[in-house]
């Protein structure tokens, strides 16, 4: 055993070096680059289809980039800088998740969001976080780290979520779905779809966005 960690020791520590290196390269090259608008999704599930959705959305009018995968952590999401981001990127969306609490924090520390999303929560990392209340901690780092000029969008279906929208004082929309067949005027600080038609290969729904 002690021979294998040694053996284990001696590589694992320039790995470590090469990893720390990338995250500061992507550093530098998020810094070099301040009016690109950074969009992170967080959350215990459905995180991955968010991001796609919306990057394929936003590519329609933007040059965007989005993290692949589960590529989630610090040196997936340095990664992703690293080999995707250009000077005239103007969106960048990521999907970010921890394995424990501070995680996230310092992922935003790295990739400077400006807008944050949280899907839903539920006790699926427990194991990791103990407790269900240190699994919504750890995902509201995300609403903690956005700037004075930013804001964040809830999920308000998943009762978690909405208790974190509740709880924020930072700018902030709740977006949900509705069982209704027709749209409910949503307040100033709600996003609602109704009317959801779900065929084979499409869904349609209707939407009332802050009062319209």
């Amino acid at each position: 055993p002690f021979l294998i960690y040694f053996y284990i020791s001696i590589f694992l520590f320039p790995i470590e070096i090469y990893n720390y290196w990338l995250i500061e390269k992507a550093g530098r090259k998020i810094r070099a680059n301040p009016d690109m608008l950074v969009i992170a999704v967080t959350g215990s599930y459905g995180k991955s289809l968010t991001k796609d959705y919306l990057a394929a959305i936003l590519r329609k009018k933007y040059k965007v980039i989005k993290t692949e995968g589960k590529n989630n952590t610090a040196i997936g999401v340095a990664r992703t800088i690293n080999k995707k981001m250009e000077s005239d990127t103007e969106i960048f969306i990521a999907e970010i998740s921890a394995y424990q609490q501070g995680e996230i924090r310092l992922l935003c520390e790295l990739i400077r969001p400006k807008i944050g999303v949280l899907t839903a929560i539920n006790n699926q990392y427990r194991s990791l976080f103990k407790s269900l209340e240190n699994i919504r901690k750890t995902n509201y780092e995300l609403v903690e780290s956005l700037p004075k000029t930013g804001f964040c969008l809830f999920n308000g279906n998943n009762i978690n979520t909405y208790g974190l929208y509740q709880k924020s004082h930072k700018s902030k929309i709740l977006y949900k779905s509705s069982k209704t067949s027709s749209v409910d005027v949503a307040s100033e600080k709600e996003i609602v779809a109704a009317n959801i038609v779900r065929k084979q290969k499409r869904i349609s729904f209707d939407v009332s966005i802050k009062g319209k």
